[in-house]
């Protein structure tokens, strides 16, 4: 099997920072969305979803109505994807969704052109991926690239799109909001959580911009938020925050229980409990936490 190139040499140097951002990001950005969520651990312990390697390379990503896989879009990254950053959606092709009954596909058509109008002007060059489940087909992707040169829709491996195997799918009504929010929702939010990060550092990405089909960029943006993030030191950025319910019951215990056991130190994240130091990370005392429908990252 042939290796997947990667992007050039990054120019800055990589930040030993994965650790706190990541409970920062789980503390942060992932109770306000309404799911349990669970691990996949390999024998070293470390999080991996590596399998879509294994697929086989057919379509050339770089073709205007191609929706390749995650593979393919690896091979294609140096030829016609190579920005430093990027915007990432999780979407349906579908004009009732499962979980709310709203018309995804027109949402994502005015969620890109909100983008395209009122972000990408200032903070290109970007490149926007679409990850799915392979229910956009050819004619689909054509409409949507339509005088958007940087889209490209990706299919979602089952290797970083699957229930745990500790877990039982027809469980599911027994879940929290197991019969509002289906299995698909809960497999983004492993996605997002714990597997884009490691897909989007192997292709060589520096940030990302994560935006859901409904959210709405209304207004210009007129400085490039990538290089603000950067030259300001920042690493994590949020649109707005929430008093979460009981989705979040027993999520602030396991963050706690990551962050020492990694020796970790959070910068902000206990102005936000009660009281403000580790012993208010717990159901009781950590609820204000923040909505992650339009999050900025470092991917590092």
């Amino acid at each position: 099997m042939k290796p997947i190139p990667l992007a050039p040499p990054r120019s800055r140097a990589r930040r030993p920072l994965a650790g706190p951002r990541l409970a920062l990001l789980l503390a942060l950005s992932l109770c306000a969305l309404r799911r349990i969520m669970s691990t996949q651990q390999s024998s070293s312990g470390r999080l991996r979803a590596r399998q879509w390697h294994e697929e086989p390379l057919g379509k050339d990503c770089c073709a205007r109505a191609a929706a390749c896989s995650m593979r393919e879009f690896a091979a294609a990254r140096q030829r016609c994807a190579k920005a430093s950053a990027a915007v990432v959606y999780v979407a349906q092709n579908a004009r009732q969704d499962k979980n709310y009954g709203r018309d995804s596909r027109s949402l994502l058509e005015r969620s890109l052109d909100a983008l395209h109008a009122n972000l990408l002007p200032w903070s290109g060059p970007a490149d926007v991926l679409v990850f799915n489940e392979g229910d956009f087909g050819a004619q689909d992707v054509a409409g949507l690239s339509a005088n958007r040169s940087t889209l490209f829709f990706v299919r979602l491996h089952p290797s970083v799109w699957h229930t745990p195997k500790h877990l039982n799918e027809a469980d599911l009504p027994t879940w929290v909001d197991g019969l509002s929010l289906g299995i698909g929702y809960r497999h983004m939010m492993r996605w997002y959580s714990l597997f884009i990060f490691e897909y989007m550092e192997r292709l060589g990405y520096e940030w990302l911009l994560r935006l859901d089909e409904d959210s709405m960029i209304l207004s210009p943006i007129s400085y490039n938020l990538f290089q603000f993030m950067e030259r300001g030191g920042k690493e994590y950025g949020f649109r707005l925050q929430q008093i979460e319910g009981e989705q979040s019951l027993g999520f602030p215990e396991a963050v706690a229980a990551h962050m020492v056991a990694e020796g970790l130190e959070p910068t902000f994240l206990f102005e936000d409990c009660d009281p403000p130091d580790m012993s208010g990370l717990n159901s009781r005392g950590a609820r204000n936490l923040s909505f992650a429908g339009m999050e900025v990252s470092s991917v590092y």
